[in-house]
């Protein structure tokens, strides 16, 4: 029985080149296709000019920031898996993705990053009730609130996601954990053990979530992006995993 075809997708910038060749190195060979956007690159990098690699530019669609990775979510069929360029992936990542999708009916997104939040959100930094981190131990499959697009996959008969979904550049997570809510679907979180991804080490204030904790310490009072954009998703629903409900 063949198999559905297996999409790794990603975007990038240039001041992630030398993590961003590490990334590659780490994932190459798991997928059918890996996806690259590039956003800002003059040119593309000779490392990512190799068989199965596919690329798409910000010259030709726009600069995108972190919602190039679903650049492709309309466009191909099958287990659409995101990445960031900032993660070091083991052998079997990908195995285990799909292991997780499958066995919850290709239905729901699964991943290794979640966060836990109230059901009142006034800042995005810290009204998070706990974390299931990727580059820590998760003991037990678990249900959360919003899923890390870093480190997620899912299939494309279970979930519809298009590109323009992506309302806002670089609040990835936020537009699809409110994708997955308006098709009331849960998201979970798969057991991992500690140490399995790596965190490349990269400057604080040049992370996304480092430029929201300095923005929501630098305006106390203000509503962020993500605060602001999070609140159709809630009170929060559909915190469940469906193999626990069979």
């Amino acid at each position: 029985m063949l198999r559905d075809r297996v999409y790794v997708n990603m975007a990038t910038i240039p001041q992630r080149i030398e993590s961003l060749k590490m990334v590659i190195s780490s994932i190459y060979g798991q997928t059918d296709e890996l996806n690259v956007y590039l956003n800002g690159f003059d040119d593309i990098p000779e490392f990512l000019k190799r068989p199965g690699i596919n690329i798409a530019r910000s010259q030709d669609y726009g600069d995108k920031g972190d919602a190039g990775k679903f650049f492709w979510s309309d466009k191909v069929n099958g287990y659409y898996l995101t990445i960031d360029d900032d993660i070091l992936y083991p052998r079997g990542y990908v195995s285990k993705i799909i292991e997780g999708i499958d066995s919850r009916n290709k239905e729901v997104p699964v991943g290794m990053h979640g966060e836990i939040f109230k059901n009142q959100i006034n800042h995005w930094t810290r009204d998070r009730l706990g974390t299931y981190h990727f580059a820590m131990e998760v003991k037990k499959d678990a249900p959360a609130c919003v899923i890390g697009t870093g480190c997620m996959g899912y299939h494309t008969e279970g979930v519809s996601v298009k590109p323009e979904d992506f309302r806002i550049p670089n609040m990835a997570d936020v537009w699809f954990t409110r994708i997955c809510v308006e098709q009331r679907k849960p998201r979970i979180v798969l057991s991992h053990p500690q140490g399995w991804l790596k965190i490349i080490p990269i400057p604080h204030n040049d992370t996304l979530w480092g430029k929201t904790v300095n923005e929501e310490l630098q305006n106390p009072n203000g509503v962020s992006k993500e605060v602001r954009e999070i609140q159709p998703c809630l009170p929060w629903e559909y915190l469940y995993d469906p193999l626990e409900k069979r």
